[in-house]
């Protein structure tokens, strides 16, 4: 008798932790009707001595315990990890907090049904780049590995090539540690939620991305002839006509950017890729950011010094406007063969030079084109620069070349420069 009462006392116990997750996770999703809620979540029927059911089939799982109450415990309480995190900033974010609980609704729903690729629990690590980076520890396997083709502070590019396909990529690895450090968890996921919104032919296309126990994974498609900074090093001076065209075509993307209210802010030599064709190609979307209107304005101090537009600088407010003051630095650099302004230590000193320089920029070049374009476009206060491409048409740099043009040709402005 006082066997079956244990029993039926720990039967209860199990009964009501069940019913306070379940209670526990409401909260964060209120709109989810109850059928489909308890249909998700801890379902005895899956589990069976420590196997998850998998396609119709058991397969074991050895990232739980032995014993089938340690296994119960653990699925449990990595979920909860998940929730309690979410709970802690519910307060700033509500509505992140509800996809993160839907998430991992559905992905429990997944690892029944044995569609999972992530092992339960979660590891904490994993959760702070979820849904942007699913977790895959075997997608790496698909790829073999090539030559580095690029640096960044956190990260580097290597060229791969796709085992099942036979085509060549180029895969941008993040540390995982070194993020989460400087706290850039969410500037990773948002560049590449803007990323997915700009599909344009001269504009980088996303392919996919996963993430591993220590590093990120970012797949691009593979423009294998360098950047313009590489190029200009090599060239210097370019003739007018070959300016013209190619900051026409940087114009077009960068107009497309604006239209999605989102500013690059880091616009310069070396995020301008080269395809085959000679047509650039815009890359590196992470210091980009969306503003909820066009009348609204960030504040973040940001970007490459030599290309950094005052406003910028100073901290005072900004818009679109800072990405033309890049654009007309790129011009004038690639006229003159030298940049207007030298790289300081800091954005400071860099106000500091911009205020002291600006008014000579145009005695630098003996062209009218490029004279022109560093004084309307070099202005110090925003609201005064050229900023929009339909005035920049109307400029002499660009009175021979059209936007039809431009979209038209088949081979780009820098076709004649590929080796």
């Amino acid at each position: 008798m006082g066997i079956q009462f244990t029993k039926l006392e720990n039967a209860n116990k199990v009964k009501k932790k069940k019913k306070n997750e379940r209670k526990y996770l409401r909260r964060l999703v209120p709109n989810l009707s109850t059928e489909k809620f308890k249909s998700t979540f801890y379902s005895s029927e899956d589990t069976h001595n420590g196997r998850f059911k998998q396609n119709g089939s058991f397969k074991q799982n050895d990232s739980f315990g032995k014993e089938n109450k340690e296994e119960e415990k653990s699925l449990k309480e990595g979920a909860i990890i998940i929730n309690q995190n979410d709970i802690k900033s519910r307060e700033t974010d509500q509505e992140a907090d509800q996809t993160k609980a839907l998430y991992l609704i559905d992905a429990t729903k997944q690892y029944k049904k044995g569609r999972a690729i992530a092992q339960w629990p979660i590891h904490s690590s994993d959760q702070l780049f979820l849904p942007t980076y699913q977790t895959n520890t075997k997608e790496i396997d698909n790829y073999e590995m090539g030559e580095v083709i690029g640096k960044g502070a956190f990260s580097q590019v290597v060229k791969v090539k796709c085992k099942r396909t036979g085509e060549f990529y180029a895969l941008k690895i993040l540390e995982k540690s070194s993020i989460i450090k400087f706290q850039l968890c969410q500037q990773v996921q948002d560049e590449i939620n803007i990323i997915k919104t700009l599909e344009h032919r001269f504009i980088l296309k996303f392919i996919s991305t996963w993430q591993s126990k220590g590093s990120l994974y970012q797949v691009f498609p593979l423009v294998g002839n360098g950047d313009l900074f590489t190029l200009w090093k090599r060239i210097k001076q370019f003739p007018l006509k070959c300016i013209a065209v190619t900051a026409l075509e940087i114009a077009i993307a960068l107009d497309f950017i604006h239209s999605k209210r989102i500013i690059y802010r880091d616009l310069k030599m070396e995020n301008i890729l080269i395809n085959n064709k000679g047509h650039i190609v815009l890359s590196d979307f992470g210091l980009s950011i969306k503003l909820e209107n066009h009348a609204s304005k960030a504040y973040t101090i940001c970007g490459t010094l030599k290309y950094i537009a005052p406003e910028v600088a100073s901290g005072s407010g900004y818009s679109f406007q800072c990405d033309w003051w890049s654009f007309a630095v790129i011009i004038v650099t690639m006229a003159t063969g030298k940049f207007p302004f030298s790289s300081m230590d800091n954005h400071t000193e860099m106000l500091e030079q911009i205020k002291k320089k600006l008014v000579f920029i145009p005695r630098l070049t003996s062209d009218d084109e490029i004279k022109e374009i560093a004084i309307k476009m070099l202005k110090y206060k925003p609201m005064d620069r050229l900023s929009s491409i339909d005035d920049l048409m109307k400029l002499k740099l660009f009175k021979n070349v059209s936007l039809k043009q431009c979209a038209a040709k088949k081979n780009g402005p820098l076709y004649g420069y590929l080796k």
